[in-house]
């Protein structure tokens, strides 16, 4: 049927036919209930699976050390897999496996804490190799290289060591630039024109013009251009690619428009909060928060989280894998609320002998209430025999007394 669809369907056993047009066929379906196709549930189900199995990478930044032996050990850096359902689950503690470990099964799955970690993106920052053209008029200047902007005019020169003049000295005799250390260390006759006797003069044209020639920054990937004097100052300044070393840990030494997140989140003595929530500050760090602990990180992950009493932990028992317990929390629970701790029963003073879990006592005490009676029973009968026997041995004592008071 050209234009149209004919649909089957069975109801109160009746077999219709409809001949429907192609725009109206899914709302007819939908108001008949009419299933999907069989290949597009396939899909929906293909589809469910493949967001299950996928996985993300996360990154420790914090350590943390296996309790049980279901847990997985982190330091800072490491990379965890995590499926992506586990990831939005919401969970404070989740399953995963460190990534390109070769001894360990991916399908191996151990417990860590959500709260210690973050989302770990591969890209990773790379430099431009496209540098701006900065030419090849290279001159020395104080023993250092420059790369101008603009070729320099060849009186600048030193006829001497052919570097651009340190304060410059220019020849009576033919007008020649020199260096003034240079001329000092000169002791025959005229560089230039070999006049026995010459006399030299300061050159204050030289003087001037050196210092204003047009300088690339020395850094490739700098952009900066201005006269050779700034030269040095926009390096200790400002240039954003001139390496420096971090003024806290004093051995990394990075790029300059590196430095601040370096600062905030690389280097090993920078202040920072205790991930945990406690409040005892490190001596010598200064304090931003009266309610939370700073230390340095260096400090925090080898020796703090070790004895942080509000560290995160899990039950060694297993009693429930999400319960977020502390260390300092954790020994209160086994005792007092921990359904997987092993009790003995009410009764065991008369002489039952078993013992259960906490979360089983209550199912001990009903099932086996007839044997705790007869073991009662059998207490009550010796209090009482015990009794009797006392009673008569005090009957005893109180006779001998008055037999002595007679």
């Amino acid at each position: 049927l050209e234009g149209s669809v004919a649909t089957t369907i069975l109801r109160k056993h009746v077999l219709l036919v409809l001949i429907l047009p192609h725009s109206n066929r899914k709302h007819m379906e939908r108001s008949l209930h009419i299933q999907p196709r069989r290949s597009h549930l396939k899909t929906w189900h293909d589809h469910d699976q493949l967001q299950t199995k996928q996985s993300v990478t996360v990154k420790a930044l914090f350590p943390y050390d296996a309790n049980i032996n279901d847990e997985l050990s982190l330091k800072p850096g490491d990379i965890i897999e995590v499926t992506i359902s586990e990831w939005s689950s919401g969970r404070k503690w989740l399953k995963g496996s460190k990534a390109n470990l070769p001894y360990r099964s991916s399908s191996i799955q151990s417990y860590f804490p959500k709260e210690f970690i973050e989302m770990h993106t591969m890209t990773e920052k790379t430099k431009s190799t496209h540098y701006p053209h900065k030419g090849n008029i290279v001159a020395s200047f104080k023993g250092k290289r420059y790369n101008l902007a603009e070729k320099p005019e060849d009186w600048l020169d030193c006829i001497i060591c052919h570097e651009l003049a340190d304060e410059p000295q220019i020849t009576k005799c033919c007008a020649k630039t020199m260096c003034g250390a240079c001329i000092k260390k000169w002791n025959s006759n005229c560089p230039s024109c070999r006049k026995p006797k010459y006399g030299v003069t300061e050159d204050p044209r030289t003087n001037q013009r050196i210092p204003s020639l047009l300088t690339h920054c020395p850094n490739a990937e700098c952009t900066w251009k201005g006269f050779l004097k700034d030269v040095e100052g926009h390096k200790e300044r400002d240039c954003k690619f001139e390496g420096v070393t971090c003024s806290q840990c004093k051995q990394v030494k990075l790029l300059r428009e590196d430095l601040q997140a370096h600062l905030e989140n690389d280097c090993q003595e920078r202040s920072i909060p205790c991930p945990a929530g406690c409040s005892q500050t490190q001596k010598g760090v200064r304090r931003k928060s009266m309610t939370t602990a700073y230390f340095r990180y260096s400090e925090l992950i080898s020796s703090h989280y070790k004895k942080c009493p509000q560290w995160p932990m899990r039950c060694p028992q297993k009693c429930d894998n999400q319960l977020s317990l502390t260390r300092a929390t954790l020994r209160d629970h086994i005792d007092s609320q921990c359904p997987e701790t092993e009790l003995a029963c009410e009764f065991s003073s008369v002489g039952c002998t078993v013992k259960n879990r906490r979360r089983e006592i209550q199912r001990h005490l009903t099932r086996d209430t007839t044997e705790h009676l007869s073991l009662l029973m059998k207490e009550y009968t010796k209090l009482q025999t015990d009794y009797s026997q006392l009673k008569k041995e005090h009957q005893k004592m109180m006779a001998m007394n008055k037999e002595l008071l007679n």
